[in-house]
């Protein structure tokens, strides 16, 4: 009978679960996945800089176990950034674990479970810190997340969707004809306004005009009118969508805003999925 691999110990979830290189379509592009147990090691021992012993103790593995580990996520992260590939962060074998911190200001402890390494307050006395992310600090209210979901209570975000009627989700990022916006408080939608968005009617062209030798969407004029469509919500951080082309999805992300293609057809269901974290990004919507 086979032994079942030991758990190995995460105490931060990825905030970001994708990467590629800027400017080739998703479609023309290999993929590389990087566990979350595999991330978390590199987090230890990279970011926080921590010894070998250390790490494997944070992660409940042995020293061997763990530099199996470190070393794999080494040469996958090198295979992405020399061989120009993609990186996803998915999977592996790990359960989570809340991290210990201690506010140096009031002398509270609690423990935290984390996404992103994105700060969060110490509970007692809200003091506010900066710096890079580390155990034994308080950090300012920020993304969290409970034992299950990623729960986004990030103050002072605005969250985006496409619509045609201002309830209902647009399936089709370039055809849509308004934006409805959210802007968020400490994990509460406080205001919601409509806003007018450019498309294919705006420019009068055919939503899949061809542009010999480039492939869709990425050519100049359309990321041209990319960048149009998203100038009336460059104050926000997210969009959800029904659906875009890459050209669109790509563009978006180099304008600071993080797409995401939901199958939820009322907007306000979509904007409560995201800031209950339950919302999914469905990647194979993209055309």
């Amino acid at each position: 009978m086979v032994r079942p691999r030991k758990l190995r110990r995460v105490a931060l979830l990825p905030g970001a679960t994708y990467f590629k290189p800027q400017g080739i379509p998703l479609r023309l592009l290999e993929e590389v996945r990087l566990s979350v147990d595999e991330l978390e090691a590199l987090r230890l021992k990279d970011v926080e800089g921590l010894e070998q012993e250390e790490s494997a103790a944070e992660m409940a593995i042995s020293r061997q176990t763990f530099q199996r580990v470190l070393e794999e996520a080494h040469r996958k992260v090198a295979e992405v950034l020399v061989m120009g590939k993609a990186l996803r962060i998915e999977g592996g074998d790990y359960e989570l674990s809340p991290m210990r911190f201690l506010c140096r200001q009031c002398g509270h402890s609690w423990e935290q479970l984390l996404s992103g390494g994105v700060p969060v307050a110490c509970p007692s006395c809200e003091r506010r810190a900066r710096g890079p992310f580390s155990r034994g600090r308080c950090w300012p209210q920020g993304k969290i997340a409970n034992s299950s979901l990623e729960t986004r209570q990030v103050a002072g975000m605005k969250i985006a969707a496409i619509s045609d009627d201002g309830k209902s989700m647009s399936m089709h990022f370039g055809r849509a004809q308004l934006y409805v916006v959210a802007e968020v408080q400490d994990g509460v939608i406080v205001s919601r306004d409509v806003r007018s968005k450019a498309g294919h009617y705006t420019f009068g062209d055919h939503p899949h005009e061809e542009h010999s030798g480039v492939p869709h969407g990425y050519d100049a004029s359309s990321q041209h009118k990319h960048s149009q469509m998203a100038a009336n919500i460059a104050d926000c951080q997210v969009l959800l969508a029904g659906g875009m082309g890459y050209g669109a999805y790509d563009s978006l992300k180099s304008h600071g805003i993080e797409p995401i293609i939901t199958d939820i057809r009322d907007v306000d269901q979509a904007f409560r999925a995201y800031l209950d974290g339950t919302i999914r990004n469905l990647m194979d919507r993209l055309h």
